[in-house]
């Protein structure tokens, strides 16, 4: 049996994007940093939302199963992917309680998160292949100034939640997941040689991840899919996939210019910047520790679903 992603969903009303001019009290960034980032980084705005940690993944949800409410029934396996260890009440369930004030109180909840702004994608990758639905929840608050300013990027609060189901939707066509365990610390923790190190291995280690992809499958690239990346350093990016001569191959409107949004990148692109369903699709990002993470989808052989050819995953 093929397993697919059946759809993405973001909350409505979303995130709104404020301009990085506006940022200071939240993120302390003067104006002529704003300048830099948009500059160097091409990052013009924020995603921010009002609501708070749980209510943002608590709309998501309440969303997703208005517009599929047969979900409800199903044994599935929940996943919120995230970066941050010090953003939810270690003495509340608070988790098991969101998805069971969102209906989907049959399904096993639990986080993933070692691997940080790759989880959500590691995540596909640790749970492709079982016979259970999988929903995979993504999105953070960008809790204090002092951790929501990277050097390459700002970061912002974007909620995703991504349904993958067996039979149907776009079949995930393989995965991978590749660790640099020698960079596991956040760069200002690290040795100061490991911290000089990291400058060219974390670049380095990118293109050899994603042209490792390119030896074992190049009939999926013989079909010319359309890559979806992160938002996190776009240059970089660029430059590495120019190396490989894949670089006309990046989703048409992708910019990052609306910053980093920790887990939720890779399924806010796809959704923000749909894909026709024929279309096969690669999600690839990295989260510092370090590990590169991507998904490969293609159309499935047969699918039951009836989704719009415009956007067939994105439910808003």
């Amino acid at each position: 049996m093929t397993w697919g992603l059946d759809s993405i969903t973001l909350p409505d009303p979303g995130p709104q994007p404020r301009p990085l001019d506006t940022l200071e009290p939240s993120h302390g960034v003067s104006a002529r940093a704003a300048r830099m980032y948009t500059r160097f980084f091409g990052q013009e705005q924020v995603l921010m939302t009002g609501l708070p940690h749980s209510g943002m993944l608590l709309e998501t949800l309440r969303q997703l199963v208005a517009r599929r409410p047969e979900i409800a029934a199903l044994d599935g396996i929940a996943c919120y992917t995230k970066t941050q260890t010090h953003n939810t009440p270690a003495e509340a369930d608070w988790l098991r309680g969101i998805f069971d004030a969102a209906g989907l109180q049959r399904w096993e909840v639990g986080t993933f998160s070692m691997t940080n702004c790759a989880s959500a994608l590691a995540a596909v990758h640790a749970f492709a292949g079982q016979d259970r639905p999988l929903l995979i929840l993504a999105g953070e608050k960008a809790f204090h100034a002092t951790g929501n300013r990277l050097a390459v990027g700002l970061l912002g609060e974007a909620p995703a939640a991504a349904l993958f189901l067996p039979g149907g939707g776009r079949r995930v066509r393989f995965s991978r997941v590749r660790h640099m365990p020698r960079y596991f610390l956040n760069p200002d923790d690290m040795a100061e040689d490991d911290r000089r190190a990291l400058q060219t291995a974390f670049e380095e280690g990118f293109e050899g991840f994603l042209a490792q992809i390119l030896r074992d499958d190049p009939a999926f690239f013989d079909l010319r899919p359309v890559l979806v990346p992160y938002n996190l350093n776009v240059p970089l990016v660029a430059r590495v996939l120019g190396r490989l001569g894949l670089g006309d191959l990046v989703q048409p409107g992708h910019s990052g210019r609306f910053g980093h949004t920790f887990c939720s990148d890779s399924f806010l692109n796809l959704a923000a910047h749909p894909v026709p369903q024929d279309k096969p699709v690669l999600l690839f990002c990295a989260g510092m520790g370090v590990t590169y993470a991507a998904v490969a989808l293609e159309r499935a052989a047969h699918d039951p679903q009836d989704h719009s050819p415009e956007n067939p995953e994105t439910q808003q």
